[in-house]
């Protein structure tokens, strides 16, 4: 080793004991080239050890979400992929809580109708069976109203005799007598005619407001029931006009938030779901602004190292490869500094002789020629008397 460099015949004299490096003789000198240890494998984390080389680490993906099946793909990572929470039962509602995984909720199958016995079957949903309205009364016509359910109508037993009120036996049916033409109806007003015999005129119990159902009690009169607007839908305003009736007007679900994909869902409502910004691209940092969504800005690969090529790969990120600072000159000492980078510095070919004439070949370095000699030189020894003090 001479000012630092390493001197070789063959790949063995560089041997350094790190195998993190490939050691080379390369033109008399060694060179210790670091090695890649990327497997192309994004599900590992890649390092060198000097004692035993490149590791390939597995990297653990989890998302901490119960709604997600994670693994990894050596392409391209960890993925997150939704699981499916469908039960297969159409009575149930299915959801995914990130805490604790799949939701099952059981929907209600009322139908608002009172005609109906409402259930629900595993396979096709709700079920409305409809009822059976007979009160086995001869005096009766059978029939059912969806808001108040079995509706029992008495028949006529109109006998065409003003003077004569009609009634009817449940066992037998009509039987016309001459009573009173009041019905007990406060939803009728009586009347009795000598030709056509008691008239019963229905009053109107129209209250011209569409937001309400306007039906009549026989005992208390008219009736005013608000109607209900609610569509199951969470992604609508309910409402109610009185001219139109029921409205249902859609909720804007609009966070401001351009790292966002906005949605409604009719179950819960407005969704904020955040994009993806990633570019696979090991040159950028990713980030996204509220603002103005998306920005992939270029990473510096300046190691301020002038003895070093700085590139990126969009693949591995930033790649730092050293430089090569020979000279091609044997009469020169090839080294690099990281502030200032390659550095020659002529080496000294002195070899203490006075006899030789010292110079250098850029190709072969140091030559020592030796002195011819044109006159013999008379050489002076001095002799010392071995008694003499």
């Amino acid at each position: 080793m001479v000012n630092g460099q390493e001197w070789c015949d063959c790949n063995k004299d560089c041997e350094d004991c790190n195998e993190c490096t490939t050691d080379l003789c390369i033109e008399g000198c060694c060179s210790h080239i670091e090695i890649n240890c990327d497997d192309g494998n994004h599900c590992t984390m890649d390092r060198c050890s000097k004692e035993t080389g490149c590791t390939h680490t597995n990297i653990e993906c989890n998302d901490g979400d119960a709604c997600t099946v994670d693994s990894c793909s050596k392409s391209s990572g960890c993925c997150y992929s939704p699981i499916s929470c469908d039960d297969n039962d159409a009575c149930t509602t299915d959801t995914c809580s990130k805490s604790t995984g799949c939701c099952h909720t059981p929907i209600t199958c009322d139908d608002n109708n009172a005609c109906t016995n409402d259930g629900c079957s595993k396979e096709t949903g709700c079920t409305h069976t409809n009822i059976e309205c007979n009160d086995s009364d001869a005096c009766t016509v059978d029939s059912c109203s969806k808001s108040s359910g079995c509706c029992y109508s008495p028949i006529s037993c109109d006998d065409h005799d003003a003077c004569t009120t009609d009634t009817c036996l449940n066992s037998t049916g009509c039987c016309n007598l001459p009573i009173t033409c009041d019905d007990g109806n406060a939803c009728t007003m009586d009347s009795c005619s000598p030709t056509t015999g008691c008239c019963y005129s229905p009053i109107s119990c129209d209250d011209n407001d569409a937001c309400t159902l306007d039906s009549c009690s026989k005992s208390t009169g008219c009736c005013h029931t608000p109607i209900t607007c609610d569509d199951n839908n969470a992604c609508t305003n309910d409402g109610c006009s009185k001219e139109t009736g029921c409205t249902h007007t859609n909720i804007e679900c609009n966070d401001g938030d351009a790292c966002t994909v906005d949605s409604c869902s009719k179950y819960s409502g407005c969704c904020y779901s955040p994009i993806s910004c990633e570019d696979h691209d090991a040159c950028t940092t990713d980030t996204c602004l509220n603002s103005t969504g998306c920005c992939n800005l270029p990473i510096s690969c300046d190691d301020s190292d002038a003895c070093t090529m700085d590139s990126c790969s969009k693949s591995t990120g930033c790649c730092h490869t050293p430089i090569s600072c020979d000279d091609n000159d044997a009469c020169t000492m090839d080294s690099c500094s990281p502030t200032t980078g390659c550095c020659h510095s002529p080496i000294s070919c002195d070899d203490g002789n006075d006899c030789t004439i010292d110079s250098c070949s850029p190709t072969i370095g140091c030559c020592h020629t030796p002195l011819e000699l044109t006159e013999p030189i008379q050489l002076h020894y001095a002799y010392q008397d071995d008694n003499d003090d």
